[in-house]
């Protein structure tokens, strides 16, 4: 008797892993809620400022212990919020130094150190995260980038302006192309409440990705493509209602913007900029003074351009790529925590086979309209790099991999899209590789050398 090899059913296979990719998607909570219990380990036991400018943040979420309002350029009682550079974050227009402020005060009974307590506000955002997509099936493919590498855990660590800027992109996006979400369904419903409710809920959030940091004006117009795209698809009698409803969207938080804009033109005019530069002048460190900027007795990493630096060689001789990429999948302290090479590497193989499953799963199972899509976020996520690049290049060097965030939502919105093209199996397959070896770099990298008895 001989025995014949049975011949691979392939449907079986392709059944065996959606249903793994199926457990694996249920199980993303989960997932989740292990990564913030890394997270608060890291916000309890490391030092203060230990992590990137983080007292620099700290200073400026200060001057809101006893504020609500924000302060005019060179205020006394924000003296000690202004870096070397001359630079405060209170400058800025983000909202995230009055809400973490006022949201450590209601911890203080509990919380004495408040830096800590400050440091619970983004915890906190992510504990949010983890809520919204346990409650929110849809959402679960959307938030996949979350899961693929520690630096993104790291900033909800610490007290910083980036957490909130990621965590907001991330549900904006949830919201508008998950198609059970509550802003998805207030627009169907008939009770007036509700479709009101969940305009002026997403004309909030946009309000407040407005006031996020700068790195993320290119994710502003990657929610207007979006909203664009659904427009177009969504061909019909409800086209018109829809287009309504997005450009009340649009003026919610575009009045929101103006509001918090117009209140700091009241303040201090309509020359800021001026007043920045000459209060700068006065308090920054001689090297970092905006007089000298452009000089070769300025600080060598600013304005690289104006002092004849090429731009290729931002790449040949300065190596942003490298650091960058290095920095994107888990560089600690004030970039001087690396992981070893071998990680860096295998982390690089993973990534791009990942990217290049993704592209083959739409390019071969998807229609135009899907590689079309897929075409249009991958060059909005190289234009990210490019601004990027940009900002090191004219401005200051900065090859951190957290100017890079936004591409997390782009990601995500790839995913959800894209989702009945992907074989899910093996795509939870890559994803839990990556999820691994970002365990592995947050544990064994970050956290035990970060971790002290200081911030207990």
């Amino acid at each position: 008797m001989t025995l014949s090899a049975k011949p691979v059913n392939i449907h079986y296979f392709l059944a065996a892993t959606a249903r793994w990719g199926n457990i694996f998607e249920r199980a993303i909570p989960f997932i989740l809620a292990l990564i913030l219990s890394l997270i608060v380990f890291m916000a309890v036991t490391s030092g203060f400022n230990k992590h990137p400018d983080e007292k620099h943040h700290y200073d400026a979420a200060k001057y809101y212990f006893n504020h609500w309002l924000p302060p005019q350029v060179g205020a006394p009682e924000t003296a000690d919020s202004y870096s070397k550079y001359g630079f405060s974050y209170l400058n800025e227009l983000d909202l995230v130094y009055l809400l973490g402020a006022k949201f450590s005060q209601l911890l203080s009974p509990i919380i004495a150190k408040k830096f800590l307590a400050l440091r619970f506000f983004n915890v906190f955002l992510f504990f949010l995260l983890v809520l919204y997509c346990t409650v929110n099936p849809a959402s679960r493919l959307i938030f996949l980038g979350i899961l693929i590498t520690p630096q993104v855990w790291y900033i909800f660590s610490y007290f910083n302006n980036d957490a909130i800027s990621l965590f907001t992109s991330l549900i904006i996006i949830s919201e508008i192309v998950a198609q059970n979400s509550f802003f998805q369904r207030s627009l169907r419903a008939t009770k007036r409440p509700q479709f009101y409710c969940g305009i002026i809920l997403m004309g909030l959030l946009l309000g407040l990705m407005f006031l996020c940091k700068r790195n993320y004006y290119i994710y502003i117009l990657f929610i207007f493509f979006i909203m664009s795209w659904q427009f177009w698809q969504n061909r019909g009698p409800s086209q018109e209602q829809l287009m309504r409803q997005y450009m009340a969207v649009a003026g919610i938080g575009l009045a929101v913007f103006l509001l918090r804009y117009g209140y700091d033109v009241s303040i201090n005019g309509w020359h800021k900029t001026g007043q920045m530069i000459a209060y700068a002048e006065k308090v920054a460190e001689p090297q970092f003074k905006p007089s000298v900027t452009d000089s070769s007795g300025s600080f060598y990493w600013v304005h690289l351009r104006a002092k004849g630096l090429k731009y290729s060689e931002l790449f040949s001789k300065l190596e942003w790529h490298r650091i960058t990429f290095r920095s994107f999948f888990g560089v600690y302290d004030y970039m001087q925590i690396f992981s070893s090479s071998k990680y860096y590497r295998l982390v690089y193989y993973v990534i791009i086979a990942f990217l290049l499953f993704i592209a083959a799963s739409v390019l071969i199972n998807g229609q135009w309209g899907d590689r079309i899509f897929m075409i249009i976020v991958a060059a909005f996520m190289a234009a990210t790099i490019f601004l990027s690049t940009w900002h090191s290049w004219i401005n200051d060097f900065q090859a951190q991999g957290r100017y890079l965030f936004p591409m997390v939502g782009m990601l995500g919105a790839l995913l959800y899209q894209s989702q009945k093209l992907q074989n899910k199996g093996l795509l939870a397959l890559l994803v839990m590789i990556l999820c691994g070896l970002a365990a592995y770099s947050f544990i064994f990298t970050g956290l035990s050398r970060l971790m002290t008895a200081s911030a207990l």
